[in-house]
């Protein structure tokens, strides 16, 4: 019967809603005009406004000028598209403050395939976030104390070897350029800075009177420099580079 038929619609009405009350997550369905149809309790505390009063309101009456900005170029995207738009991480401003939240949003098609409106899902990532900001902040620390140390073996190399004052900068103006132009990953330019900067450091290992000595070397003091790529590597083998630095400066002679 048609009273049937409409409680058999009510009931499949409040399950889905109890169903999206349930997800830790704001959850909304939208028309292709940008007017709720649908959201949950979640969502409903977020904005300290019912589900009822929500329905029918737009996004521009819900969130602010830019959040709703943002929100309508993702639906139009969605839409113009067919397809779902995943993974969209943005700020999220509430009357309690800005979070962030990572967003999928999928469009919603009625039997015909016509899309019909847009079903957002978005979940709280603040503290994911917040986080990485500090990994992040952490990370840039690390990488000044080490460039910081880097630059203090490089005086130090060229204090104990005042003849080639300057050599290492200079192979580094020269290499990094060159590495760039080939095309080379960050990273490996990065490892290419680090090891042209201490390519010699391992003449710290050799007698400073062999180093400075004006006159030409004897076949003795000739072996003990070349043997400045081993004592090099022998020193930085056991730092835990992100490259190659050890193995670089062993073969930086071949």
């Amino acid at each position: 019967t048609e009273r049937q038929q409409a409680e058999d619609v009510k009931n499949a009405k409040d399950e889905l809603q109890m169903i999206m009350d349930s997800v830790p997550a704001l959850i909304f369905y939208k028309d292709t005009e940008g007017r709720i149809i649908r959201a949950n309790k979640m969502l409903s505390d977020d904005l300290k406004m019912s589900v009822k009063d929500m329905v029918g309101k737009t996004t521009e009456e819900l969130f602010s000028k830019e959040q709703a900005e943002n929100m309508r170029k993702d639906d139009k995207e969605v839409m113009i598209s067919g397809k779902a738009k995943r993974n969209i991480i943005q700020p999220y401003t509430t009357l309690d403050g800005t979070r962030w939240v990572i967003t999928d949003k999928v469009p919603h098609k009625d039997k015909e395939g016509k899309i019909t409106g847009i079903i957002s899902l978005s979940k709280d990532i603040t503290v994911q976030r917040k986080s990485e900001q500090k990994l992040k902040q952490t990370y840039q620390k690390l990488k000044k104390t080490m460039n910081a140390a880097i630059e203090t073996m490089s005086k130090i190399i060229e204090a104990k070897d005042p003849y080639t004052s300057g050599h290492q900068n200079r192979v580094c103006q020269l290499a990094v350029p060159l590495a760039q132009e080939l095309g080379l990953a960050e990273d490996k330019v990065e490892g290419i800075r680090i090891a042209s900067l201490i390519h010699d450091i391992g003449k710290i290992g050799l007698p400073a009177e062999i180093l400075s000595k004006p006159t030409k070397l004897t076949d003795i003091e000739f072996s003990l420099i070349k043997g400045h790529s081993q004592i090099g590597y022998d020193i930085l083998k056991s730092i835990d580079f992100s490259y190659p630095i050890a193995q670089i400066v062993l073969q930086h002679h071949e």
